[in-house]
């Protein structure tokens, strides 16, 4: 007997940590010495041996007698009682070590319940046979069993206070929660035997372990919520402070649903009524927006972790009653909805004004570099802040309609920014174009652009970010982004049109080529052309986007391309032939060893190709039109039929027939290619001022043809109505 009681000893003792040499032979020795002086312990409430032959033979563990204890010498009781003490005081030792440390792995804890359930047991069974016998040493025995029986109080208040911390253990923990758990059951079991032999005896009042285990693990969910309630009055801050119970249904789901269902269901329904209780308090008071969205938010994703994360715990949306928020959330959604974009069209006027304030007042803040060294503008980034606030928000809601919706009204808010912005920019070049007042209009210009290349990213992290969401949703998004995105690049491509435009417009040497000058000094008016525009791109270059200078380049060269074409046909000055192609030729080789250095020779061969093909058609002649012509409207359909005529029209080698004879062939060949319908080419870009000079004198002559049309009538029934009254 006494062999198997040590064999179990053992058996605690191998658990214990191997680390800890110096401690576990302290405490091995302590418990040795425990486990002897219980045995003493037991043995001197053991029966006699008459008695033990009349219970059938049958061997008793040494920790658990069973029958009346003996008639006591009193020399031996305060030795033995003594002891039990000394057991007792070891075992307390052993708890505050434990207790120390509510949330540690609690090494002792099966050890001291074993020690101690012995010890009960055998105190029971002799109090149960005193009372039987009627022994006189009732009141003495209860006296020497007091310490035993507070320890055990001691002991279970421990245990209930392991109980209330249970579901904050971390998993260095689980072992402890598997042995609480087990010594419940035990308690729980011997408990229940007790009851059934107490019958009329006057034993101490046993309650429910599990019963009592239940209840504490729901009093200490109950006392978390109300710790919330009494510590927190914003309604915000209550539900910020709830995300202790997505941390406590994962310790749940880990580790205590695996091993323990019946428990944990119970535990997540007690959580649960908790949760509907304070979420319906919220509710009642009306809430604004913002406290609106956090609960749709935190219901939201209260239900995601607790049916499809914490897949152990098992729970349905059919348990989960009462339903959150009493099924009202779809409801609060189109609320929120509704709110929120009643807000964004709140802010969204002054949002607009204050970017087109910012743009008309440039000339109160000249300095618009970042730390980048890039122009922008200062609302470009409290736009984009705000509105990414606003979709923030959306995103964390985890709900699809809502993000959805606020994605759609802040898209329409950029809209209509950049249909101003872009009514802006016009009025504003205008002023600057006629210089009142001359201010730095292009670096605002160019900021703008490059704005719009932030608010193209801005809106590319926002597609990105929103790739989780259904399917629907990610076409919906992306149906209205894209709106964006084209808006953002055609604004910055008008942005770098219109500064080009004011570029040119300043570059009055384009008007002294062709001219009797250019003939005098070949060369001198398209290299000033080009140091022009290499110190423009030199000073602008460090400032733009690298998308934004390459779109610079190329404009400024489809822009050469056109001030060249429209400089061969501004002015009455005669083309000598065949000189003015040697000089065009030089023209064309300074521009293309400039643009060379930024673009590909293909590209810029593709570029200058409509330079090339004109003056190809001014070498013409009678016998060469109809191939020329072909050549050059083959490849450009919409060019202009009275260009080409006031092109020729400028040959010093023509004659007035000759002239007339082309223009017949090329009217000819116009009518039967018939209209154009194709894109328009950089053809449709150049203005000829001749074309309005003759629409004049179209209108004109129209007028004094229908004014002698008029004359002629009227005089002509004038003499009809005099020849009538000479007849009568």
């Amino acid at each position: 007997m006494e062999a198997k009681v040590n064999g179990k000893m053992n058996k605690l003792f191998k658990r214990k940590e191997k680390s800890v040499t110096k401690e576990k032979s302290k405490k091995d020795k302590e418990e040795n010495e425990i486990s002897i002086i219980t045995k003493k312990v037991v043995k001197f409430c053991k029966p006699s041996k008459n008695k033990r032959k009349n219970e059938k033979n049958e061997e008793e563990e040494i920790m658990t007698p069973e029958v009346s204890p003996p008639k006591v010498e009193t020399k031996e009781k305060p030795s033995q009682v003594q002891e039990m003490h000394h057991i007792i005081n070891k075992l307390k030792d052993f708890l505050d070590q434990d207790r120390q440390n509510l949330l540690g792995p609690a090494n002792n804890l099966k050890y001291i319940h074993n020690q101690l359930s012995q010890l009960e047991k055998s105190r029971d069974n002799n109090m149960r046979q005193a009372y039987i016998n009627q022994s006189f040493e009732i009141n003495t025995l209860q006296d020497y069993y007091k310490p035993l029986e507070e320890f055990s109080k001691d002991f279970d208040s421990y245990l209930w206070e392991s109980t209330r911390k249970i579901i904050t253990f971390d998993w260095q923990a689980k072992t402890a929660i598997v042995q609480l758990v087990e010594i419940i059951e035990e308690k729980d079991a011997v408990a229940y035997e007790s009851d059934l032999t107490s019958n009329t005896l006057n034993e101490r009042k046993i309650k429910s372990y599990k019963e009592k285990f239940s209840e504490t693990l729901k009093d200490s969910i109950i006392a978390k919520f109300g710790n919330i309630l009494n510590k927190e009055r914003s309604h915000l801050a209550i539900i910020d402070k709830l995300e202790f119970v997505y941390e406590d249904l994962k310790s749940i789901n880990n580790q205590i649903a695996p091993q323990f269902p019946n428990i944990s269901r119970e535990l997540v329904l007690t959580y649960h009524k908790n949760v509907y209780s304070l979420l319906d308090d919220i509710l009642q008071s009306k809430p604004d927006v913002e406290i609106i969205f956090r609960l749709i938010r935190w219901v939201r994703q209260y239900h995601i972790i607790v049916l499809i994360d914490l897949q152990d715990l098992q729970m349905s949306k059919d348990l989960l009653k009462p339903q959150l928020l009493d099924g009202r959330e779809q409801e609060l959604v189109d609320e929120y909805i509704n709110i929120m974009c009643s807000k964004i069209q709140e802010w969204k006027p002054n949002l607009i004004k204050n970017n087109i304030e910012e743009f008309i007042k440039r000339a109160q803040n000249p300095d618009i570099i970042d730390e980048n060294q890039l122009f922008r503008l200062t609302e470009t980034s409290i736009t984009i802040n705000m509105i990414n606030q606003t979709v923030e928000i959306a995103i964390n809601s985890a709900h699809n309609k809502i993000l959805v919706e606020t994605i759609k009204e802040c898209c329409q808010v950029m809209i209509d920014l950049q249909q101003d912005m872009n009514r802006t920019l016009e009025s504003e070049s205008l002023k600057f174009i006629e210089k009142i007042p001359p201010d730095n209009f292009i670096e605002y210009a160019f900021a703008l652009a490059n704005d719009q290349l932030r608010y193209a990213d801005f809106i590319e992290e926002i597609i990105k970010r929103t790739q989780t969401t259904s399917k629907e949703c990610i076409y919906e998004i992306k149906e209205k982004t894209s709106l964006i995105l084209d808006g953002c690049f055609r604004l910055a491509n008008i942005a770098i049109d219109t500064i080009m435009k004011i570029i040119y417009n300043e570059i009055n040497e384009f008007l002294e080529l062709h001219t009797s000058s250019w003939y005098k000094e070949p060369g001198k008016f398209m290299k000033d052309i080009i140091a022009k525009l290499r110190s423009d791109t030199e000073h602008y270059r460090p400032h733009l986007k690298l998308y934004l200078f390459d779109k610079f380049i190329r404009t400024m060269t489809q822009f050469f391309v056109i001030a060249y074409i429209e400089s061969m046909i501004k002015n009455n000055t005669k083309y000598k032939m065949p000189q003015c192609l040697e000089l065009m030729k030089q023209d064309i080789q300074e521009a293309h060893e400039y643009f060379g250095i930024y673009l590909k020779a293909t590209e810029i061969e593709q570029q200058f190709d409509p330079i090339l093909k004109l003056q190809e058609f001014l070498t013409t002649n009678g016998k060469w039109i109809d191939k020329d012509y072909n050549s050059i409207k083959n490849a450009y359909g919409d060019i202009p039929r009275k260009l080409l005529k006031k092109f020729l029209s400028k040959r010093n080698d023509l004659n007035k027939f000759q002239l007339k004879m082309l223009g017949k062939t090329i009217k000819t060949k116009e009518l039967e290619m018939g209209e154009y319908t194709g894109e328009p080419t950089i053809f449709s870009k150049v203005t000829i001022k001749q074309e309005d000079e003759d629409i004049n004198a179209l209108q004109q002559f129209k007028e004094v043809k229908d004014g002698i049309k008029n004359k002629f009538r009227q005089d002509s029934h004038q003499q009809c109505k005099n020849h009538i009254q000479q007849l009568y």
